[in-house]
């Protein structure tokens, strides 16, 4: 009896042992999996949750969507305007953690005191007597709908960047010299009238020979450079129709479905427009990434529209074969020959100005940036000047596409002695411009000096 209890017991011991075996290897058959699966969702659920890095300074998604509000908050305070356009908004937001990242490696700081001081000071929270007060404060914020502490945090980050220009452009002068130039600037009077002789008159009469052609060439190979170029088709799916389930394998099948064409473009280079798409940056960044025969994912342009874009070829950039760059040798050399036939009937026709029929510009001065066909304002001044130097009422400004003659129908200078209250606003206003220039540049130093990476959040 004692017996078959021992090995009934026995018999339980090994079925023990057995399972615990049976147990071990299946944990070791199933477990890794999850283990390697939970990894990859965590992998997976951190990617998604930074937008991206400034520095050592990593942008998660509750930062950037901090972002966003306080770039829409500052934008409203500085112009009245609510709302701005997602892709613009997205730049803004970047560029303002941008800067705010220089300013904490400036460790620069806005005390709650300093912050309290400057809100209390702004005259839209003041009361009939000049003191600061809560109820217009809250009031203000109630109207625009933006939460107290939202608020308060953008003013502080202004108040940051303030500090940082105020740290960048301390350096800035303006001297005499550059006082005087932009009174004189601001007060000659010019009256122009102007004569073009376009090139394109002249390309018929010029022919180009095959020795000039080659000649041209073998001179001028390194420059005659062909960019990048892709070939594309596309689809567009207005954001009224429905987005075919699943999606077609082929795009030819995506448009019948859908009722629309394949659209093929190409070559196309990263300088051109799509006239389709417009300024839209993921169908450029597809376009000109993907390699060739592979096809994007379906993704939304700015107007709600969806596009599907194929890359049906890529050719890389390279120094052109002459073949391929004729044409261009050609324009370059009719072009050059077309300026100097230019040159010559400007010689003639000086001779017989006042028979030209003259088109004439209201009175400028230099400070008008850019005239209509002409282009720079500073750039005709500086040659109606050299010839007014030399006696001359006629000055020649050589463009792209034609030549001018300029006359100089009356020329006023500027008056010798600068008010002293014209001096300081001057002076308020260069050293203005040159802290903008200081900042402005420290912040593309900056921009150049510190690693980032940035992308798209879903």
């Amino acid at each position: 009896m004692k017996r078959r209890k021992t090995r009934a017991k026995t018999k339980i011991q090994l079925s023990k042992r057995k399972i615990r075996q049976m147990l071990i290897i299946t944990a070791i058959l199933i477990v890794p999996p999850f283990i390697l699966w939970g990894v990859s969702s965590v992998i997976r659920s951190n990617r998604n949750y930074f937008v991206g890095k400034i520095g050592s300074w990593r942008i998660t998604r509750p930062l950037w969507r901090r972002a966003l509000m306080h770039t829409r908050i500052d934008y409203l305070l500085k112009t009245g305007i609510r709302e701005l356009p997602p892709q613009v908004l997205e730049e803004f937001a970047w560029n303002r953690l941008i800067q705010l990242y220089a300013s904490k490696k400036q460790r620069i700081k806005v005390s709650d005191e300093e912050l309290a001081k400057y809100i209390q000071n702004l005259p839209l929270f003041k009361d009939e007597d000049g003191n600061f007060s809560l109820q217009a404060y809250r009031r203000f914020l109630n109207a625009i709908g933006i939460p107290e502490k939202e608020f308060e945090e953008t003013l502080r980050e202004d108040l940051l960047l303030e500090k940082l220009k105020q740290k960048v452009s301390v350096k800035a002068t303006v001297s005499e010299t550059e006082i005087q130039d932009a009174w004189t600037r601001s007060q000659e009077k010019f009256k122009l009238s102007y004569y073009p002789i376009k090139y394109e008159k002249f390309l018929p009469q010029i022919s180009i020979s095959e020795e000039e052609i080659r000649d041209y060439y073998s001179k001028h190979k390194e420059e005659l450079v062909i960019p990048k170029r892709v070939w594309l088709s596309f689809v567009i799916i207005p954001k009224d129709k429905a987005i075919p389930h699943p999606l077609p394998k082929s795009l030819d099948a995506l448009a019948k479905a859908i009722g629309t064409e394949v659209k093929k473009i190409g070559p196309i280079s990263k300088e051109e427009i799509v006239p389709e798409i417009g300024l839209e940056e993921d169908f450029y960044s597809y376009a000109f990434n993907l390699p060739e025969g592979q096809r994007s994912p379906l993704f939304t342009l700015s107007n709600g529209n969806r596009c599907l874009l194929q890359v049906d070829r890529v050719e890389e950039k390279h120094i052109g074969r002459l073949d391929e760059v004729k044409d261009q040798i050609v324009e370059a050399l009719k072009l050059a020959k077309a300026k100097e036939l230019a040159k010559k009937e400007a010689k003639k026709l000086l001779q017989r100005a006042e028979e030209l029929k003259w088109q004439s510009i209201q009175e400028i001065s230099a400070e008008v940036p850019y005239l209509p066909e002409l282009g720079k304002t500073e750039t005709v001044v500086k040659v109606v000047k050299e010839a007014l130097k030399k006696g001359n009422k006629v000055a020649i400004l050589p463009k792209e596409r034609a030549l001018y003659l300029i006359k100089i129908e009356r020329f006023t200078p500027a008056p010798k002695e600068i008010p002293e209250e014209e001096k300081e606003r001057l002076r308020r206003e260069l050293l203005k411009r040159k802290q903008a220039e200081l900042y402005r540049q420290f912040i593309l130093d900056f921009i150049g000096t510190t690693p980032m990476q940035r992308q798209r959040p879903k």
